[in-house]
């Protein structure tokens, strides 16, 4: 039997590694002031955390919806 995860994370591993343990990372949604970016996918950590010391707000994050996992889990199946 194979085991495939869904997970949500905001952490940077190679694809080499989420590849190896059989899993999907379903990216989180970080919101900084009025911008938002997808972790991992339209920015690195490198790039949002340059712009912290100068940022006033608070980071936050959240996740995508219902949709976005659905998706995922079907390319699995």
């Amino acid at each position: 039997m194979t085991i495939k995860r869904v997970t949500a994370a905001t952490w940077e591993l190679p694809s080499a590694v989420i590849q190896a343990v059989g899993s999907t990372v379903v990216p989180l949604c970080v919101t900084i002031g009025a911008e938002y970016h997808l972790d991992g996918v339209e920015s690195g950590r490198h790039a949002l955390y340059t712009h912290l010391p100068d940022d006033p707000s608070h980071p936050a994050k959240g996740t995508l919806g219902n949709e976005v996992f659905r998706q995922a889990y079907q390319g699995l199946v």
